[in-house]
């Protein structure tokens, strides 16, 4: 990765807050041409997450996803994005995503055993971070 002040001053929070709570993932630390920041931590085997994935996007935005389709979520916040981080990895909730037919239609987070409403046509997938709560609805 390119030196912390090469990147943009929401990277650098994030990269600051991350290496302070999670100092194991300095190596998956990365960023790409321009200055915002990627950290991809690889998740447990057998699990279907792939990876955990914090980003900048433009020095505006932080995004968390798991590496398959239409596994994101936006966070509004530092303190969003630790507490998130945290309910995902200690698997309080699964990632959410919801699709009509071959079409996305929303992703979310769902707390571990928490109804979920699908209109009719919808399949929501489930991914856990070890992959021992996923599960495919369908309505």
């Amino acid at each position: 990765m390119k030196s912390l002040d090469k990147l943009n001053p929401l990277a650098k929070k994030i990269w600051l807050r991350l290496i302070t709570e999670y100092p194991d993932w300095e190596s998956y630390f990365s960023s790409d041409e321009r200055d915002d920041l990627e950290v991809a931590v690889p998740a447990p085997q057998g699990s279907n997450a792939g990876h955990l994935i914090i980003s900048t996007a433009e020095g505006k935005d932080i995004w968390l996803r798991f590496s398959p389709p239409c596994m994101f979520y936006a966070i509004d916040d530092l303190d969003e994005m630790l507490a998130v981080i945290k309910s995902l990895l200690t698997e309080e909730v699964c990632m959410v995503a919801i699709t009509e037919g071959d079409d996305w239609a929303e992703t979310t987070l769902i707390a571990r055993g928490q109804k979920i409403s699908l209109e009719p046509g919808q399949t929501a997938q489930f991914v856990s971070w070890s992959g021992s709560h996923d599960k495919i609805l369908t309505a």
